[in-house]
């Protein structure tokens, strides 16, 4: 008689990966925004402004939370702060490129078979993908990248 040890997929066990976790983050911080917006929307600000905050303050919290529960890190740096805001800002560029690039590429590709409201929602979706990739990357090689071990100069 032969025993399989059967994986359960338990919520713990599928939160124990740093991408899934990252992942659960990001989703989590898309779907807070949306209040923050609504109640600073309802301040004597201009729209612009209430965005650029709303953006910042999710970021700054964003951080400590990848840094911590993502990450595993103990105490946060300054370091890793400023990669992550540059990591995030390069990330927008290459959204807003991919974006807007795909939007061209749709219209010269599909101008007559695509209605412009649905081209625009197809070039977002391949601005995202591009913009999560170097997100990932960005995060997970360098701004919370393992160190590596002193390497040993070789013997001969």
């Amino acid at each position: 008689m032969v025993i399989t040890k059967r994986k359960s997929l338990s919520l713990d066990a599928l939160l124990a990966s740093p991408k899934v976790r990252w992942l659960v983050v990001g989703v989590l911080f898309t779907g807070l925004n949306f209040p923050v917006l609504y109640f600073l929307g309802q301040l004597p600000l201009p729209e612009v402004v209430v965005i650029l905050i709303t953006s910042e303050v999710s970021l700054v919290v964003r951080f400590f939370v990848n840094d911590r529960w993502v990450f595993g890190q103990t105490r946060p740096t300054w370091t890793r702060f400023w990669q992550y805001h540059v990591a995030t800002a390069s990330s927008l560029v290459i959204w807003n490129g991919a974006t807007i690039a795909a939007t061209y590429f749709l219209s010269w590709q599909w101008a007559v078979d695509l209605p412009d409201w649905l081209r625009l929602q197809f070039a977002a979706v391949i601005g995202t993908g591009c913009s999560f990739g170097w997100s990932m990357f960005t995060n997970f090689f360098w701004v919370w990248r393992r160190p590596q071990p002193p390497q040993r100069p070789s013997e001969r």
